[in-house]
């Protein structure tokens, strides 16, 4: 599964202290998001979009991590949010 935003371009942020909200300027929504699920917002905004490339990434500083199950509903969230959108090459 790959991964990308649905509307690149359109997504604006605002963060402070450990708050994260995201504003989706195209649907109009404002969406507020835990600090796991902006991380890999922001991942995937960065260009990443492979499920594994993510984990790695969401676990660079953590060696015992095991981010398979977290990702999995982080995911969901942004999906049904649509933010995102997951496609096969």
């Amino acid at each position: 599964m790959q991964l990308r935003l649905n509307r690149p371009g359109s997504v604006h942020w605002l963060h402070w202290d450990g708050e994260f909200v995201v504003f989706d300027e195209v649907s109009g929504r404002t969406h507020q998001l835990d600090a796991q699920t902006a991380h890999a917002l922001m991942c995937i905004e960065d260009g990443v979009t492979g499920i594994d490339a993510l984990a790695d990434r969401w676990c660079a500083n953590d060696p015992n991590c095991d981010a398979r199950t977290a990702l999995t509903f982080v995911l969901d969230q942004l999906l049904s949010a649509n933010l995102i959108d997951s496609f096969s090459e």
